[in-house]
């Protein structure tokens, strides 16, 4: 499925996008497989988005007086990053079991000292801002963030890189309903980075500092198995638009799976979870996936879909069992009103 239109599509200001991709990066053969979302792009010039951080930057320091010297040094950082970033870029979702949810970030990088010193900056901004709003609310204990930086917290493969964990104060316990899928189990969120073999990543979520490790361990040559370069969606979206500025592979059953553990009564439904195990076990059996590319040329804009043709001829068994997936996170039926009085009612 495509659609495509003419417009002069370079006036949205394209330049931070490079050429089309129609074939898997060197970036993705170094990341782990298997996200429920995943978005790729090849990066162009960054002078647009330079633009853009200068102005974020003047905005900020106009209504942050006396945190002028941390937004400088932030910003600073990030014009760093955006110049040292090549190549392409990818983000991804990964889920764990019971919809806990990592993000991660990655980049092919130039200079990997420069790029891992402007990322610590970051962080180091960060973790001496908390410090320092503790400090002004008297550093008590149930209101205070927990904050740590460690510089060797990611090991793996012989590469260490920084990690970053921010523990939520005890009065906010009630109110992280919608941020417990990316929190640990000690209510911390955690942040980490591996830049090595050329790449510079950052995770943020349940399982950051695995993810990191494990990053970290398939940098050397030859040390991943399998990667996110043979991710089914990513094919799919590719093929389909011929070559993709924002290239987008789905799981289903992964994705199906994120939702329904993000609604507190979706995931306390014992039937919705076993209509969702059995369905994701036949879409996994089959190798389902769903891509979608979108193509930004300067004069024509595309968008094309594809779907695995796995999903496509289905038999009756396994197209009752992937129609739960489907089922298991639609929103429950809207109780019909019952009439005001009698019968048939006032309004009848």
């Amino acid at each position: 499925l495509a659609l495509s239109a003419e417009a002069p599509f370079d006036r949205l200001g394209l330049s931070p996008l490079g050429a089309p991709r129609s074939q898997a990066s060197a970036l993705e053969g170094r990341l782990p497989p298997a996200p429920a979302l995943v978005v790729a792009l090849p990066w162009g010039s960054p002078e647009l988005l330079h633009k853009l951080l200068t102005n974020i930057e003047k905005g900020v320091s106009q209504s942050a007086a006396g945190f002028e010297g941390p937004v400088k040094t932030v910003m600073q950082a990030a014009h760093t990053i955006l110049d040292q970033v090549q190549h392409d870029v990818v983000i991804a979702v990964y889920p764990g079991p019971r919809g806990e949810l990592t993000v991660l970030i990655a980049a092919d990088v130039k200079d990997e000292v420069a790029a891992r010193k402007a990322v610590h900056d970051v962080l180091a901004t960060a973790n001496t801002a908390v410090t320092t709003f503790n400090a002004l609310g008297g550093d008590k204990k149930d209101a205070s963030f927990s904050v740590s930086l460690k510089a060797n917290g990611i090991k793996a493969g012989g590469v260490e890189g920084e990690l970053f964990t921010l523990g939520m104060p005890k009065n906010m316990s009630n109110d992280l309903e919608d941020a417990l899928p990316l929190l640990n189990d000690k209510q911390q969120i955690e942040i980490a980075t591996v830049t090595a073999g050329g790449s510079a990543v950052l995770t943020l979520g349940h399982d950051a500092r695995k993810l990191a490790s494990e990053v970290a361990g398939g940098l050397k040559s030859g040390a991943r198995k399998s990667s996110l370069a043979g991710d089914g969606g990513l094919a799919l979206a590719r093929t389909a638009s011929q070559g993709c500025h924002f290239c987008v592979g789905i799981d289903p059953a992964a994705l199906a799976r994120v939702a329904l553990f993000a609604d507190e009564k979706m995931r306390a439904d014992k039937k919705r979870l076993k209509d969702l195990d059995d369905a994701a076990a036949v879409v996994t059996r089959l190798g389902g996936a769903l891509g979608v590319g979108v193509r930004l040329d300067p004069k024509q804009g595309a968008i094309a879909a594809g779907l695995s043709k796995s999903l496509l001829v289905l038999s009756p068994a396994d197209a009752a069992q992937v129609g739960k997936l489907w089922e298991s996170v639609a929103p429950a039926p809207a109780v019909e009103d019952k009439p005001l009085s009698g019968p048939k009612g006032l309004l009848r």
